[in-house]
């Protein structure tokens, strides 16, 4: 017999022999309720869409409890590729079935490209859990470097007279102007 709700039951017993002897015995049986289970149930970041070299990222977990008992105070700690711990943060006591949003700031200068932010839940091990293998996930990020666009001078603008993405003006050393004549024979920029 399997019991399927939480509390206390006596179980008893009775076993007859082929003589019609028989015995009895009870035993007082007490059903929990799984413990918590913590998981990283979403991650962002706050300008997602666009992360530029050089600025500060805020990265949020969230952290649900999808165990059936509440979980008390952990925390959860947000890992750059792998390596780099970015921070641990504390996480409050999360109800049954709860969540909480905990946050850690990234600064992104000289990491361009591709990674992957990892959180995980209850990192201390702190939380008795009914699964502690479920407790990460990640986010995947790509930081765009700060590269000067037409930074060769080679491309025009839409009127042809200047480059792209640049436009010449006077200052008290002279006037920027854009012509043939690069050391490569193309384009250049002069004052």
């Amino acid at each position: 017999f399997t019991y399927t709700e939480v509390g206390v039951f006596d179980a008893t017993l009775k076993v007859t022999d082929a003589q019609g002897l028989s015995s009895t015995d009870s035993v007082t049986i007490t059903v929990t309720a799984p413990p918590a289970d913590l998981v990283v149930s979403a991650m962002s970041a706050a300008n997602n869409k666009s992360v530029r070299e050089g600025q500060k990222v805020t990265i949020r977990a969230t952290i649900t409890n999808v165990g059936q008992q509440p979980a008390g105070p952990s925390r959860t700690r947000f890992v750059l590729d792998g390596s780099t711990v970015l921070g641990v943060v504390d996480t409050p006591a999360i109800l049954a079935g709860g969540s909480a949003t905990v946050s850690v700031d990234w600064d992104t200068r000289n990491v361009s490209g591709q990674h992957v932010i990892a959180a995980a839940a209850d990192s201390t091990g702190v939380v008795a859990e009914s699964n502690e293998q479920n407790n990460g996930g990640q986010l995947t990020l790509t930081v765009k470097g700060n590269k000067v666009q037409n930074s060769s001078f080679e491309q025009s603008n839409a009127s042809g007279t200047g480059p792209a993405s640049w436009s010449g003006e006077s200052t008290a050393a002279g006037s920027a102007t854009w012509s043939d004549g690069g050391s490569d024979g193309s384009k250049s920029a002069s004052t």
